[in-house]
């Protein structure tokens, strides 16, 4: 029996707010994916074993150099879990995407890249196919929540994509989000 057929859907949330990760996991749970949370960032590796899990996500506040030891130490013990570094807002949805998708599977989007600017900045991509794209920008968080400013919604042709970054849209910018056909996302932080 092939490894990826046989592993389980499972997925291992990683975080720091012991908040945001149980509303993530409990999120998941709500749309029928086994999920386990951890607050222990410093010590998943030790506390779980990556063959339990199919995807292990990682939160926003985790990303940079722990995440990145993490998944090391994590593809140690299993080559073939596969990582997504989850964001709140789209975090159920990403995860709901990649456990739908085979690893290797074809992406709409290549390469998204960010570019800061004297004036603003620029988001450029490779789109593969033809594909309806969002782009947010979602500001620092406060007690209110997090601020989003949607700079795209168009339908794209094959080709490179080029978006503007007005300043405006960057004062306090913490992420960028492109979400492609509500089934691709890609998560640009600003760390």
């Amino acid at each position: 029996m092939d490894a990826a057929i046989s592993r389980p859907e499972r997925v291992l949330v990683i975080g720091i707010s012991p908040r945001k990760n149980e509303e993530v996991v409990d999120g998941l749970r709500n749309i029928g994916i086994d999920a386990v949370g951890c607050t222990a960032p410093n010590a998943a590796a030790q506390l779980y074993d990556a063959h339990d899990f199919s995807v292990i996500a990682f939160g926003r506040a985790t990303l940079g150099p722990l995440a990145e030891s993490l998944k090391r130490a994590f593809a140690l013990q299993d080559p073939g879990v596969r990582f997504i570094d989850a964001f709140g807002p789209i975090a159920v949805a990403q995860v709901r995407a990649i456990l739908q998708r085979l690893p290797g599977s074809f992406a709409f989007i290549q390469s998204p890249i960010f570019t800061s600017r004297d004036q603003g900045g620029e988001l450029t991509a490779d789109v593969q196919a033809a594909c309806d794209i969002t782009v947010t920008i979602f500001g620092q968080p406060t007690e209110q929540g997090l601020s989003e400013v949607v700079i795209l919604d168009a339908s794209v042709a094959v080709g490179q994509l080029t978006v503007p970054v007005a300043d405006v849209d960057l004062v306090d910018a913490y992420s960028l989000v492109l979400a492609v056909n509500n089934e691709e996302y890609h998560h640009l932080p600003f760390l």
